[in-house]
């Protein structure tokens, strides 16, 4: 442990450069973390505040200084628990917000995909064409846009790309639909004339047959 053995001026220093360590932390974990930063990673760091108080030498503090110095630890504390929770708990409503739009807008797609002529559930195949994130099925809601891509990193749809489709279908929606996971087969497919002339999700013709494919078109 480190102990303040000099003059006022010196613990003065001590205390403004462990202060000052904050910012260096921060930019510590960014990078150790390639930055991925979650917010829960960095409360941990603001406990740097806390340094000053293993600075100041014990034997010269009175019983005053120690209850003050315990009351003040308690309330950094509680407030970095009450973040914590806050932080956690607002995670978890934004993504199960997210996962109920994903499943209730998916359900509403495959019926109309079920519509289609000449559509055999199982054996059509069927390709989600464009980014889920960045069309209208994704979920937005300015009262969690804080949560949005931020430094939770979560995301706004509950399917993100073409990897995490099938199991989508297969686990969630309890599907055999023949969805498409092959990212260069979904971006040849909306390079395709048909395809580019449909209209986005959720306009009239947004899904249709084409060639034997019934596709969706969520974004261009």
């Amino acid at each position: 442990m480190l102990r303040l053995r000099g003059r006022g001026g010196r613990m003065a220093a001590q205390v403004l450069w462990a202060v000052a360590l904050l910012p260096l932390g921060l930019n510590v974990s960014h990078l150790l973390a390639s930055g991925n930063v979650y917010i829960l990673m960095q409360h941990a760091l603001f406990l740097v505040y806390l340094v000053p108080m293993l600075l100041f030498d014990g034997a010269a503090l009175t019983p005053a200084d120690w209850k003050v110095g315990g009351v003040l630890v308690k309330l950094l504390c509680g407030f970095l628990i009450l973040r914590n929770i806050l932080c956690a708990n607002g995670a978890y409503v934004y993504t199960k917000l997210v996962y109920d739009n994903t499943a209730r807008q998916m359900t509403q797609i495959m019926a109309d995909v079920g519509k289609l002529d000449g559509y055999e559930p199982g054996t059509t195949p069927v390709a989600f064409v464009g980014s889920f994130t960045d069309s209208q099925l994704a979920y937005h809601d300015p009262a969690f846009s804080r949560y949005e891509e931020g430094d939770l990193h979560q995301v706004n749809s509950a399917v993100t790309y073409d990897g995490t489709i099938k199991w989508w279908f297969q686990h969630v929606m309890g599907s055999n639909a023949a969805v498409i996971a092959d990212s260069g087969t979904l971006i040849a497919l909306g390079e395709t004339p048909a395809v580019q002339a449909m209209p986005l999700y959720p306009a009239n013709g947004y899904c249709a047959m084409v060639d034997g494919t019934a596709v969706i078109k969520l974004s261009d």
